[in-house]
């Protein structure tokens, strides 16, 4: 019986353990970080083949996540419902300014 006990009290135990665990990929400098974002998140990349991304900015009232792309002289916005397109191009680099030829300027 006694045995019993000790079993169910350890299974009890483990089940009320549901704590995530921090994300080791992850690094905090300073953990006043941590008021703003979940450390446990895992990470998804939403986008690629970004050489010089820049950004991002959430877009509360619209639900989506701007952020440039330098070198392709556009702004793109992430939504959860459609992934990632292109909102505004050419989105600052008018030319006016000396730039590299890559659109770095802008």
């Amino acid at each position: 019986m006694r045995f019993l006990l000790l079993s169910l009290g350890l299974v009890l135990l483990h089940s009320c353990d549901d704590q995530k665990q921090p994300n080791l990929n992850i690094e905090i400098y300073d953990t006043n970080a941590e008021r703003i974002i979940d450390i446990t998140a895992p990470f998804e990349v939403i986008v690629d083949s970004i050489t010089i991304p820049e950004g991002p900015v959430w877009d509360e009232r619209n639900k989506r996540l701007l952020f440039v792309d330098v070198p392709s002289n556009r702004i793109l916005q992430w939504t959860e419902e459609n992934g990632a397109s292109t909102f505004i191009t050419p989105a600052g680099n008018t030319g006016y300014a000396p730039n590299l030829g890559e659109g770095l300027l802008g």
